[in-house]
């Protein structure tokens, strides 16, 4: 007769069992989120290149596409890269499948806004078109604002 506290399966293979379900269901996420404005962007602008050696790399940024309930935040997720001719973005690999590099040129750019939410001050990047608005914060929020104005001058 089995012991009480015996588990009615091997620890074994719950092990493998969890290894085998877990990248799945990582991917299922990534997929979903993805679907919540990432693809959008991915497809108004593709990369076609890689950030120039020259631009000016943010790591970790936080972006939100939208500013929905159901809006995709990436917060500390992202890498981001300033050149003079635009911006280009990519999440950090563990949420990179399903996520595509982006490049957006500053000549597509609707506008840049500052605004505040409780006491976090953001900018809102208007991209036009069927694009969700990119909600930045932190130093890629700072970083694009700065560069906008100086385009501007």
């Amino acid at each position: 007769m089995p012991a009480a506290d015996a588990l009615p399966i091997p620890v074994g293979a719950i092990v493998a069992l969890f290894l085998a379900a877990f990248p799945i269901f990582w991917c299922a996420i990534l997929w979903l989120i993805a679907g919540m404005g990432w693809r959008r962007l991915a497809n108004a602008y593709p990369a076609n290149s890689d950030p120039p050696d020259s631009a000016d790399r943010i790591r970790f940024a936080t972006l939100a596409l939208g500013a929905s309930v159901r809006s995709a935040n990436y917060s500390g997720s992202i890498n981001a890269w300033l050149a003079p001719s635009g911006l280009w973005l990519r999440p950090i690999l563990p949420f990179r499948p399903f996520h595509a590099m982006v490049f957006i040129p500053w000549a597509h750019v609707r506008s840049v806004a500052s605004e505040r939410r409780m006491l976090m001050k953001l900018v809102r990047v208007a991209l036009g078109g069927d694009v969700p608005d990119l909600v930045l914060s932190g130093r890629l929020a700072q970083a694009v604002l700065d560069r906008t104005k100086a385009k501007k001058r």
